[in-house]
């Protein structure tokens, strides 16, 4: 290959210009850059390997030299929920401990928490369910823990 391989990233639009904009302005101020790895559809995440000799249309072009679809995974949380109890005179003391990961909000039996932390809570006789649920955006994960004092 008698022309250096060039690289970027972009989307749909780059600021106030269109993808195909983009490619011709590349094309126009680096001559020499046969080919350049692209990125578009970021809903689906998209990549395309442009041939500079005829940047065309990005869809269904023949200067798409390869294209890979793929859906990018989505980052979904996790939550764990882990309860001890101990005697207390004639209560009894739960210690109620959890983790979330990948999450952007955190519930504990219907009120926010920290994502990751533990308290302690001071019951009488009874079984208790203690249920965590972390979300992040449209995904959720739950975990629930049953505890009985006795």
């Amino acid at each position: 290959m008698d022309k250096p391989f060039g690289f970027s990233e972009a989307g749909p639009s780059v600021g106030s210009m269109s993808a195909l904009d983009w490619l011709s302005a590349c094309k126009t101020r680096y001559p020499l850059t046969r080919f350049i790895s692209f990125w578009h559809d970021f809903g689906t995440v998209k990549a395309a390997l442009v041939d500079m000799s005829s940047p065309g249309s990005l869809l269904n072009d023949s200067a798409f030299l390869t294209t890979a679809g793929t859906t990018a995974p989505p980052v979904t949380p996790t939550a764990t929920i882990t309860a001890t109890v101990k005697r207390w005179l004639a209560w009894w003391k739960i210690t109620l401990t959890w983790q979330t990961t990948n999450a952007t909000g955190a519930v504990l039996n219907g009120k926010s928490v920290v994502f990751n932390g533990s308290q302690t809570r001071t019951v009488s006789r009874g079984t208790y369910t203690y249920t965590l649920i972390a979300t992040r955006g449209e995904y959720a994960a739950s975990a629930a823990v049953t505890v009985t004092a006795k």
